[in-house]
């Protein structure tokens, strides 16, 4: 009876996860168990929080491992089961079971000075776990192997980690690296380790993590997810509620957005260790974290209570999105990671896509689709360099992600063009269908790069205005970019080219003294640091003021559709070192056959190659793959330098920290500078970075080009561009200045844009965040004001100019927007004295005819939009209603006529729209039996159009598909939730039925 009972036990447990994996609330699984136990002989009474605990660990280790139902046939499942089989034989074959050994891992000796090597022990028994946890390898539920990891687990206790033991060496290994680990490890070997085992480990965690303290020095941003995870699964391990709740409580403050230090801000920036842009990195930690903390305690207890815990997915659009290109994190929010020879910026873009897919599975139907739209994006774009899936750390993901990728319902997200002003980190990123554009800017508020650890030694200047330029070469900042790469050629940046040493920590003090902060991240000393955004245009600026040399310069990015103007003046240096302007740094082919031209004639054609060519107008630079080419235009000519060369480096000159990278590795890159000379006043530049035009439009564009600079001095930066009717300026000095129409009293950045419909749209910010109060004049004439933001005050249309006042007051350099309806011919002075009209878009299409069980999607309508002045404007059509009843793989569910409404909007907002019918005819063979031929049919019985049944799935299905351009969620239904329960607790009743009757 007792072995029954146990495994009644095991079956209901593991009805419970299965279900709980596919949505299914704790609530109801429990009510079914309970009823199930009331068919039994005797009742047993479940502590309900103890039940809930156990089914977290349960639900973990699924995440982990999977369950009974893991598709070994799939051939990333397949393929991570045989890498942890091998790794496994091989921790084995060194591990030293001898009691009077010293160590477990030789490599690993030295852990009394190290306690990284503590962390890498847990890291070999996590290993071993996992193939012991695995089905289908010949280490699944191996007994030799379980003694060999109980037997690790009992010596480091003994001798490594314990609640005896003093703290040494870096905090993050005692309270984050190894709790994480241990955690896993006793997760996946529950069932195998006694009371008293659980006991010790845990009581080690406790000693190095008593409690979680929110905005303690440790505590913060990701470094607090990281603890909250660990205290969570601390208390599960120890059946302790309260470490639990501890956990949910003190979580909650990580989904608040920050005005300063660590964390989220609205702008979409990140940052850690209160100066770095770390989105790519730490924010990575941070998802990947707060999804697995949000995943386990849904539907429990101790579901995290926040109103601000819908904010995860603003994240994920509004601070991931724009620093991710083609499955790509830039690498200027990635701080010392990107000296980690095996951590590139797709293997970051993993660890966040597994963190949004596991939000998506706990999320509802439109935020699921939503985000799996977006993963498809990034997957399907990056997928000739890396499948995603093969990275993820859960075997239960891989599998969702494998789910979405294969389902045809699920559409790649489609963007729009983009620009993204993320002020509070020093950071720009300009979008386009075809080419990303990053700027890594740095201040007196955020530091130039970071180096920590022996990591990131050759950083000097990363952050001072270095440009990413993103198209379809892949691999372009990847493989061995940053072991390769002329650390003082960085392409965007103005530098003083003394020689530098790689940093190194000051000896002595502790890694928090102030003196080492200094050395971990280098401030500038100039606060100016920001830009403005209209829709998606941008400018962005900086001055460099360093504290180590005596470079002062100012630089400014203007950026369009096809082009990206850079600007620099006030470019000072009086000591004997050269200055350079780097206008690009580019890794070419193998081969080093890259085209280069300038003017017209071929330079540089081999490699080992330099030359110079003086008041250089344009030049092109084949790329490495199709859609890769880079132009450049040069409005007042300029002295070029030309180098084409192969570049030897070793990723332990950037990165210390891992001997196992000592390995010297090359490639070949294009560099092209202006060289300002030594002992320097009031230098300047300008170029125009072209992405993706041949070499015939390059020469096409230098000849007439659709930019005009305005100013480019120590007072302003300012740039036209004509063909789009924009006009924007940075202004670097207090006091009233004007540079082309616009006019500002302070220092300040500003865009304004000539609309089709005769408006002016108009965007101020401050860029050094200590600005109160501007004035700004714009010399337009002017009839009224659309809209304004409400701290603009003061506008003044008279005259034929505008005048507001601008509060910028703890504004965080974000841009304030003011809309105006300029003057006519009768009102000013427009230049063609014409009102410029703008023509409503015009959407064509047709109706549509389908059966029941039909895929509907909106492609049947052959739809078209175009507009007088942009053109085509098809891709931008969506779906504002629709009426279809359709179930979640878009099948029609009834017949009828259903209307369906699609809008489109033009580039100055204006739009169309467009309804349509679908009529939905039954098939023949659908079509219900003629209820007078049933038999039994009552003579008065009415005849019911759809059962209750499917009434309710109706009324589902129609909340899911007001807004059909947003996928359905593929985490399953709740019939299909209980169907499981109901068979597996049937299945169950019959075994115990019989077993009783025995």
């Amino acid at each position: 009876m007792k072995e029954s009972r146990k495994k009644l036990n095991r079956l209901i447990s593991t009805a419970i996860v299965s279900c709980m994996v596919m949505g299914a609330s704790y609530e109801n699984v429990l009510a079914l168990e309970n009823k199930s136990q009331n068919n039994s002989e005797k009742v047993v009474k479940y502590d309900n929080e103890a039940e809930y605990i156990k089914n977290i660990r349960l639900r973990w280790k699924e995440d982990l491992v999977g369950n009974s139902s893991l598709d070994t046939s799939n051939a990333t499942i397949s393929k991570k089961i045989i890498s942890y089989a091998n790794n496994t034989d091989k921790l084995v074959a060194k591990l030293n079971m001898d009691p009077n050994a010293q160590w477990l891992w030789e490599d690993l000796k030295d852990y009394k000075q190290n306690p990284a090597r503590i962390t890498s022990m847990f890291n070999n028994l996590v290993t071993m776990s996992m193939a012991y946890s695995l089905p289908n390898n010949k280490y699944y539920k191996n007994e030799d192997l379980k003694n060999k990891i109980t037997y690790s687990l009992d010596w480091i206790n003994k001798n490594a980690y314990n609640e005896n033991i003093d703290q040494y060496g870096n905090w993050w290994d005692w309270m984050i690296g190894i709790p994480a680990r241990l955690n896993n490890i006793v997760v996946l070997m529950y069932d195998d380790l006694t009371e008293e085992q659980v006991k010790n480990y845990m009581n080690a965690i406790q000693k190095f993590l008593p409690s979680i303290e929110p905005g303690s020095k440790y505590h913060t941003g990701a470094n607090l997810a990281d603890v909250c995870m660990n205290k969570l699964l601390q208390g599960v391990n120890e059946n302790n509620p309260e470490k639990i709740k501890e956990a949910s409580e003190d979580i909650v403050g990580v989904f608040d957005y920050v005005t300063s230090g660590d964390g989220f801000y609205k702008d979409g920036s990140y940052l850690q260790h209160g100066m770095v842009a770390y989105t790519g990195s730490y924010g990575n930690v941070l998802i990947e974290k707060i999804s697995n903390i949000m995943f386990l305690l849904e539907k429990t207890p101790w579901s995290i209570k926040s109103e601000s815990k819908d904010n995860v997915y603003k994240w994920i659009f509004e601070s991931f999105n724009p620093i991710i290109y083609k499955g790509y994190v830039m690498d200027m929010v990635r701080g010392r990671a990107i000296s980690r020879y095996n951590a590139n910026g797709y293997l970051q873009a993993s660890g966040i896509i597994e963190g949004m897919i596991k939000i998506g599975m706990i999320s509802d139907g439109d935020k699921a689709s939503e985000i799996n739209a977006l993963v498809k994006k990034w997957a399907t774009e990056a997928k000739s360099v890396l499948d995603f899936g093969t990275r993820f750390k859960s075997i239960n993901v891989i599998g969702e992600f494998y789910g979405i990728m294969n389902n045809d319902n699920i559409k790649p997200l489609e963007e729009g063009d983009k620009h993204y002003a993320l002020n509070s980190m020093d950071k720009t990123v300009h979008k386009r269908e075809n080419f990303a554009l990053g700027i890594s800017r740095s201040s007196s508020r955020i530091s130039k790069y970071e180096f920590m650890n022996k990591e990131n030694l050759t950083p000097w200047f990363q952050g001072d205005g270095m440009t990413y330029l993103f198209n379809n070469d892949l691999n372009q900042f990847s493989g061995n970019f940053w072991a390769t790469v002329d650390p003082y050629r960085m392409p965007g940046t103005t530098v003083d080219t003394r020689k530098r040493e790689p940093k190194e920590i000051l000896p002595g003090l502790d890694p928090g003294a102030s003196q080492q902060n200094e050395i971990y991240y280098e401030l500038g000393k100039s606060n100016w640091s920001g830009g403005s955004k209209l829709g998606s245009y941008g400018v962005a600026g900086m001055e460099i003021d360093n504290k180590y040399d005596s470079l002062k310069a100012k630089k400014s990015w203007f950026m369009f559709d096809d082009e990206i103007v850079a600007l620099g003046s006030g470019i000072t240096n009086p000591e004997d070192f050269e200055t350079e302007t780097i206008v690009e740094n580019r890794k070419i082919k193998s081969d080093g056959s890259n085209k280069f031209i300038v003017d017209g004639k071929e330079r540089v054609s081999k490699l080992k190659e330099k030359d110079k060519v003086d008041n250089a107008k344009w030049a092109y630079l084949e790329g490495n793959v199709s859609g890769s080419n880079i132009g450049y235009y040069f409005p007042e000519g300029a002295n070029i330098n030309l180098i084409k060369d192969e570049r030897e480096g070793n990723w332990i000159n950037v990165n210390s920290s891992k001997p196992e990278a000592d390995k010297v590795v090359k490639d070949n890159y294009l560099t092209m500078y202006i060289d300002h000379g030594k002992a320097i006043k009031d230098q300047k530049y300008s170029y125009v970075l072209l992405p993706n035009k041949t070499e015939d439009k390059v020469k096409e564009y230098s000849e007439n080009p659709n930019v005009e600079i305005i100013q480019n001095d120590d007072v302003a930066h300012s740039v036209k561009h004509k063909k789009l009717n924009i006009e924007a300026a940075n202004f670097w000095k207090d006091g009233k200045n004007t540079a082309g129409n616009i006019t500002s009293t302070g220092k300040s950045s500003i865009i304004i844009k000539e609309n089709k419909d005769n408006t002016l749209s108009i965007a101020v910010s401050d860029p050094t965040f200590l600005e109160k109060n501007l004035s700004v004049e714009i010399n337009k004439p002017a009839m009224e004001v659309i809209k304004s933001d409400k701290r603009i005050s003061n506008i003044n249309l008279e005259n034929g100019k505008i005048k507001f006042d601008v509060n910028t007051e703890n504004l965080s350099g974000a841009p304030l927007e003011l809309l105006i309806k300029l003057g006519d011919k009768n009102n000013g002075n427009n230049e063609n004295n014409n009102e410029i009209k703008n023509e409503a878009p015009v959407i064509e299409g047709e109706d549509a005819n389908l059966f029941v069980g039909d895929k509907w999607d909106k492609s049947l309508h052959k739809l078209k939009a175009t507009d007088k002045e942009d053109g085509d404007l098809t891709k931008n059509i969506k779906i504002k209603d629709n009426q279809i009843p359709l179930n979640d793989q878009f099948e029609v569910t009834k017949p009828g006529t259903y209307p369906v409404t699609f809008e489109v909007s033009d580039n100055n907002g204006k739009k169309a729209e467009k309804k349509l019918n679908v009529l939905v005819k039954e098939k023949a063979e659908n079509k219900p039996e003629n209820q007078e031929n049933k038999p039994g049919n009552q003579e008065n019985q009415s005849i019911k159009p759809e059962s209750e049944e499917n009434k309710v799935e109706n009324q589902e299905n129609t909340q899911v598909n007001n807004n059909t351009e947003k996928l359905p969620n593929t985490g399953g239904a709740s019939s299909l939730n209980f169907g499981v329960i109901g068979v597996l607790l049937a299945t169950v009743g019959t075994m115990f039925t019989k077993k009783i009757k025995k």
